[in-house]
């Protein structure tokens, strides 16, 4: 290739299209090869390859140039279409250099990124609820499928972790209950009322499979504290006056040797209202007998004058 002469500065507006002016703006794409100039020059960031139809294969990433030196598209990811096609074909590779440095540099990456946690909490945070509320139906749309996928999974590592923390479940379930009391009784009352007979059936088909056990809680001590507490909620709620007090019955049940309908003698005596809670009766001391068992569920929520005559104890 014959050696061409330096372009003079005055030359450089006349001749815009020949070959040999190096400040043609589409020079590299005429000449196949650039020649090495001797004189100092203004170096380029980048040059083209020896031939024409390849590019250098960062050319499109960092001059954001097409092949025909046009502006080049670009993608959804702020790439071109060019560089695109490059980071596809080389995702496996880049992907293996990646983990390879991470394995290499684990523990320095680690350090920086719990300092970085500890300096960004609140932008961490915030970030965080950022994306919770863009990804709202696709985050609960991803946890029901990964729950009915892996629900027996769940569910046995739940329960061995409530094992596993006891102590600290019931501390807060206890606090939990304790801070929302109205809103779980509405709750409770609202699926009561909603399903009854769902509710009755369950409640059947576990007596009759668990008959003993449901026996031994009711003689427990707790189970005739639960017993005596619904009881007790029962007539207040019911009884437009409640005055009388743990103390006092207790005294009366103390005090009672006999049944005060049949009169036999027995240790297992009941409390009994004359006249029933359910028929406008009022839960006080004066309105409180001790009975026996037989006597007191036979009586259940009769006229206490009809239940005399039947018992005998009226004539008339």
């Amino acid at each position: 290739m014959p050696i061409r002469a330096r372009v003079s500065p005055w030359r450089r507006h006349l001749e815009p299209t020949q070959n040999g002016n190096r400040h043609h703006s589409h020079r590299h794409l005429h000449r196949p090869l650039c020649r090495r100039r001797t004189h100092r020059r203004r170096t380029r960031p980048l040059r083209w390859s020896i031939f024409r139809d390849q590019p250098h294969p960062l050319a499109a990433h960092r001059h954001h140039r097409c092949v025909c030196n046009a502006a080049a598209k670009v993608t959804a990811r702020g790439a071109c279409e060019a560089c695109q096609a490059m980071s596809d074909d080389n995702r496996d590779r880049e992907r293996a250099r990646k983990a390879s440095n991470y394995k290499k540099n684990r523990e320095r990456l680690l350090i920086k990124a719990e300092i970085y946690r500890a300096n960004n909490k609140d932008k961490i945070r915030e970030s965080h609820n950022a994306w919770r509320l863009k990804n709202k139906e696709a985050l609960k749309k991803k946890h029901r499928e990964y729950h009915a996928a892996n629900k027996e999974k769940r569910n046995k590592r739940s329960k061995s972790h409530r094992l596993e923390n006891l102590e600290k479940y019931n501390t807060k379930l206890a606090q939990y209950r304790l801070k929302h009391r109205e809103k779980l009784r509405n709750q409770a009352r609202e699926y009561y009322h909603d399903n009854k007979q769902k509710r009755a059936a369950y409640a059947a088909e576990y007596r009759k499979a668990n008959k003993e056990k449901i026996q031994a809680y009711w003689r427990s001590p707790k189970g005739k504290t639960v017993m005596m507490n619904a009881m007790h909620r029962r007539r207040s709620r019911i009884s437009k006056t409640s005055t009388v007090t743990s103390s006092e019955m207790l005294a009366l049940k103390r005090k009672a040797k006999s049944c005060y309908y049949c009169g036999i003698k027995t240790k297992a005596l009941t409390f009994d209202h004359i006249q029933p809670i359910s028929k406008e009766g009022t839960h006080t001391l004066d309105n409180l007998i001790m009975a026996c068992a037989p006597c007191n569920s036979q009586k259940s929520a009769k006229d206490p004058h009809i239940f005399a005559r039947q018992v005998g104890l009226l004539l008339i």
